[in-house]
């Protein structure tokens, strides 16, 4: 939920360079000239921190991958949210001599179209039924710490694509804005 709110707000501030940037094609005031350098940098700085987090997420998934295997089964499979609809799905593993409970939603993201989502939470729980064997991936450094899902999630590419993008759209503001006022300097 989190990084969905950084993004909206990186999103919204892109939007926002975008119009302040036009206003100044127009315009040549100098409190818009301030107020553009402000928001580029605040737009590097939302873009970096999405990268920041998106390549954190990816890599994490990507090391998941290496974890070991056990084999665990479903304890029960459930729709959880009213508005954030996803698939909550509850099982339990053994490594060694512990037996450790877990749970994971599989990926789904919470935000969309309600439909699709609640379909979709369905299909999930169908196919995840209470008794059923599960490949279950967990961390040797910390038993109780796995997962069902060992995928990079299409959010975290798409946060890392939006990130990469204001960035640059910032930085080429602000660097635009650099040689812009050593061309044509200010009386």
């Amino acid at each position: 939920a989190c990084l969905m709110i950084i993004a909206a707000v990186a999103l919204a501030g892109g939007v926002l360079l975008a119009l302040v940037l036009a206003l100044s094609m127009r315009q040549r005031s100098r409190s818009i000239s301030k107020w553009l350098v402000v928001l580029s940098i605040a737009v590097v700085a939302a873009g970096a921190l999405l990268i920041l987090q998106s390549s954190g997420e990816i890599a994490t998934a990507r090391a998941i991958k290496q974890w070991p295997t056990v084999d665990g089964t479903i304890l029960q499979s459930e729709i959880i949210g009213d508005r954030a609809i996803r698939p909550v799905v509850f099982y339990q593993y053994r490594v060694g001599e512990t037996t450790y409970q877990d749970s994971s939603t599989l990926g789904v993201p919470s935000f969309g179209n309600r439909r699709v989502r609640l379909n979709e939470s369905e299909t999930i729980t169908a196919e995840y039924q209470a008794g059923d064997t599960v490949k279950v991936y967990y961390d040797p450094a910390s038993p109780g710490r796995s997962t069902i899902y060992a995928r990079e999630d299409w959010s975290s590419y798409m946060r890392l694509s939006l990130g990469m993008l204001l960035f640059t759209a910032g930085l080429f503001v602000l660097l635009r804005r650099g040689v812009t006022q050593k061309v044509r300097p200010q009386s």
